[in-house]
């Protein structure tokens, strides 16, 4: 459980490529009910040290703003508060799990310094934390309101 904004936050991301493959792929819609399956590959995964780990810059942010992006249906345009002067623009690839209205004004895990890409046309400045393979089946959300921009480690 969560103590505080500040307090320590074990989550997993989907990977970047992952999703840039998925922005070009086309799919049949999978149950969003569905259960999640464990991925046999999670575990071949290589473990990073905490000094590694240590250089993602996770914040709290907040869904200001979304729209589909045209002909991905199952990407977002999202502008989400990061606590910095402008508001992000950020591709998350969500839009086939979760309705506009269950992610607006929602509060999420972001990955604020993840190497800007270029997805479908639209430049994405971070990472929505979300659980689950090429479908989430579940957002990294918070379970109390925090400002937007505070750190999450």
């Amino acid at each position: 459980m969560i103590a505080d904004c500040d307090t320590d936050l074990a989550a997993s991301g989907a990977d970047l490529a992952a999703l840039q493959a998925a922005a070009e792929a086309e799919e049949a819609p999978a149950d969003k009910k569905a259960e999640s399956k464990p991925n046999k590959e999670r575990a071949k995964v290589s473990t990073v040290s905490y000094e590694q780990f240590s250089q993602l810059d996770l914040r709290v942010g907040k869904i200001v703003n979304l729209e589909s992006v045209p002909e991905a249906d199952r990407l977002y345009k999202m502008t989400v508060d990061v606590g910095e002067d402008e508001p992000r623009t950020l591709v998350a690839g969500l839009a086939e799990a979760f309705s506009p209205r269950e992610l607006l004004d929602a509060q999420v895990v972001v990955v604020a310094n993840l190497e800007p890409a270029t997805i479908r046309g639209v430049q994405s400045n971070g990472m929505v934390l979300a659980a689950g393979g090429k479908v989430p089946v579940a957002l990294v959300t918070l379970d109390r309101d925090c400002a937007p921009g505070e750190r999450v480690r």
